[in-house]
C-alpha cells in the first residue's frame, strides 16, 4: 500500500514538476516574443506539450516574424493562413506581405516584357512604379530610350517615303542609331537634295541666260 502511495506521490510530483518546467518555457518565450527574439521563442516552445491556444499561437506568430525577417512572405502567408483574427504585429506583417509579392510580381513581369523586347509594356508597367529595385529605373529607361529610337526612324522612313528629302536630312543629321538603314536614307537624300540644287542652279542660268554657266554646271552631271 505503501509502496503504490509513493508511486502516485512520485507521478503527482513529476507532474508538477513538468508543469511548472512547461509554465516557465511559456514565461520565458513571452518575455522572448515581448523583446523580439522570436528565434528564442521557437526554440522555448517547439517541442512543448500544451493544449493552452495562446501558446499555439504565440509559437505561430514568432514563426511569422522569422520568415518575414528571412524575406519569406509566401510563407508568411502561408502561416498565417485565413485567419481574420490577428494581433496587430501580425496584421501589419501580413498586409506588407502582401505588397512585397505584389512588388515581386510587377518586377517579374516588366523583366519578362523587357526580355521579350515588349518597350511599350515595359515603360506602361514601370511608370510612376515605386521600387527600390534599381534595374526597373534602368529597363524603364532603356525602354524609353529604344522607344523614342524606333519612332524616329519610323518618322524618317515616313518622310523618305515620301519624298521629303528635307526633312530625312533634318532628322537624320547627327542621329546616332544601330539601323543601318537611317544612314542609308540619309545618304541618299543628301545626294537627291544636291542634285535637286544643282539642276535648279542650271535651271537658273538658263533662264538668265547665262549658257556659259549652264554648261560649265552642266558637263559631265549625271542626273535622271
Amino acid at each position: 500500500m505503501k509502496k503504490r502511495l509513493v508511486s502516485i506521490l512520485s507521478l503527482i510530483l513529476c507532474l508538477l514538476l513538468l508543469t511548472g518546467c512547461a509554465s516557465s518555457k511559456i514565461a520565458a518565450a513571452k518575455k522572448a516574443y515581448e523583446s523580439g527574439d522570436y528565434q528564442a521563442v521557437v526554440d522555448s516552445l517547439e517541442g512543448l506539450k500544451s493544449s493552452k491556444p495562446e501558446v499555439e499561437e504565440l509559437l505561430k506568430n514568432a514563426r511569422i516574424h522569422l520568415a518575414y525577417e528571412e524575406g519569406d512572405y509566401q510563407k508568411v502567408l502561408d502561416l498565417i493562413g485565413e485567419s481574420n483574427a490577428l494581433a496587430e504585429d501580425i496584421s501589419a506583417i501580413a498586409e506588407e506581405a502582401r505588397a512585397a509579392l505584389e512588388t515581386e510580381a510587377r518586377i517579374a513581369e516588366i523583366k519578362e516584357a523587357f526580355d521579350a523586347g515588349d518597350y511599350e509594356k515595359v515603360t506602361e508597367l514601370a511608370s510612376g512604379f515605386e521600387t527600390e529595385d534599381e534595374s526597373v529605373a534602368e529597363m524603364l529607361a532603356e525602354a524609353e530610350s529604344i522607344l523614342e529610337e524606333q519612332a524616329k526612324v519610323a518618322e524618317i522612313t515616313e518622310a523618305f517615303e515620301a519624298k521629303d528629302y528635307e526633312k530625312v536630312a533634318e532628322l537624320a543629321s547627327d542621329f546616332e542609331t544601330e539601323d543601318e538603314s537611317v544612314a542609308e536614307m540619309l545618304a541618299e537624300a543628301e545626294s537627291i537634295l544636291e542634285e535637286q540644287a544643282k539642276v535648279a542652279e542650271i535651271t537658273e542660268a538658263f533662264e538668265a541666260k547665262d549658257y556659259e554657266k549652264v554648261t560649265e554646271l552642266a558637263t559631265g552631271f549625271e542626273t535622271a
